[in-house]
């Protein structure tokens, strides 16, 4: 197994994409106090940027939107709702998608390489029982969270 690894990675261009480009991240979010006078509390976010994994992938979101809402739903139990639609690329060597992947053919790659949509549904719930935010010095975070994506959420 570690044999077919090293193949496949060998043979990886010295000069591909992932060597030459900077990863960032730029946005703004807008929350307001509730949502309809509620418990709710909605955020609103707008950002670009571009992330890799080294000799990986390299993926651009050009534009990205994110709407959400958090609600406190017991001592130390903030959860969170929300949607998020991507419009961008990702770029990856082939090696790696059929390697990790399994994505192994070219029309299997065209799937997920290109620009496209991605629509996110997230659900989280988090629990907290640090007793100090700033400087804790017991407790903890636990949190855990519930993504999809697919034709029904826009992809």
């Amino acid at each position: 197994m570690n044999f077919v690894r090293q193949s496949i990675f060998q043979s990886l261009d010295p000069d591909s994409v992932f060597r030459s480009h900077l990863n960032y991240y730029a946005g703004a979010t807008v929350r307001r106090p509730t949502l309809f006078g509620g418990h709710w509390v909605p955020s609103y976010s707008a950002y670009t940027e571009r992330r890799s994994a080294w000799e990986a992938y390299l993926r651009t979101t050009y534009i990205g939107l994110d709407v959400s809402a958090s609600r406190e739903l017991g001592r130390g139990l903030p959860g969170r709702v929300g949607y998020t639609l991507e419009y961008g690329r990702t770029d990856a060597e082939p090696a790696y998608l059929c390697y990790v992947q399994s994505l192994c053919t070219q029309e299997e790659r065209a799937e997920v390489e290109g620009n496209r949509r991605l629509g996110i549904l997230s659900v989280s719930l988090q629990k907290n029982t640090l007793d100090n935010p700033i400087a804790p010095k017991s407790g903890y975070v636990i949190g855990s969270e519930v993504r999809g994506a697919g034709t029904i959420t826009g992809s």
